[in-house]
């Protein structure tokens, strides 16, 4: 609507935009973390360039990196960004031709790549991926070649907990860790113990208002 786009403008022309955005994810729920999740944020936007950027966030498990990419997913509009738990090898050749046009592609956990992540970093480097088959024509009975074309660029947000991660594929990503300190422990038990309160359930009620704007922006 015209006041959601005037909203969003005037939030796009702030001179503190990016404190601005931090203290959104801050009411969304990530507590500290303040420049991890400045660059996923950026990282999620970047996916409008022409080069966009890729991001991996590696911790142990139940550190937290999941609610961080899923809340950074959140703030993107669902038409614009693909989720998948796993990837089969030929999976991503056979999308609709501008599946990843500028979109986001997540993945729960880099494992679920599989023998996508050759296509993947294909799809990354070339912006395309061009598969050719063999099938039966069935007028004729011939074999014939089919050739499908999927285009980008795409921007992926991978999570792992592995520390081996192949060369090929870490040279496409920016990788961040989760902060697992003892002081950040201690925020986010602090952050829970909140969302108890009524401070808690007010921040709760904001939190469509948040991710709406955020929409809009995007």
């Amino acid at each position: 609507t015209y006041a959601e786009r005037e909203e969003a403008e005037t939030y796009l022309q702030q001179p503190n935009l990016i404190e601005s955005i931090q203290a959104d994810l801050t009411r969304l729920g990530i507590a500290g973390e303040e420049l991890n999740k400045l660059l996923c944020y950026l990282v999620a936007v970047s996916r409008k360039l022409d080069d966009p950027l890729s991001l991996l966030i590696q911790s142990r498990s139940a550190a937290g990196k999941s609610t961080l990419q899923n809340t950074i997913l959140d703030l993107v509009p669902g038409e614009e960004k693909l989720l998948y738990t796993r990837l089969t090898d030929q999976s991503l050749f056979y999308e609709q031709a501008n599946a990843f046009v500028h979109k986001i592609l997540a993945l729960e956990e880099a494992d679920g790549l599989g023998g996508a992540a050759y296509s993947l970093r294909a799809l990354q480097s070339s912006k395309s991926l061009t598969l050719a088959t063999t099938a039966k024509d069935p007028a004729t009975g011939k074999l014939k070649t089919d050739r499908y074309e999927v285009k980008g660029p795409v921007s992926v947000l991978l999570t792992t907990t592995s520390p081996n991660i192949d060369e090929e594929t870490l040279s496409r990503f920016l990788t961040i860790t989760i902060d697992e300190s003892e002081q950040m422990t201690k925020r986010i038990f602090e952050s829970q113990r909140e969302a108890d309160t009524l401070q808690g359930l007010i921040k709760r009620q904001e939190r469509e208002a948040v991710v709406k704007r955020h929409h809009a922006i995007q």
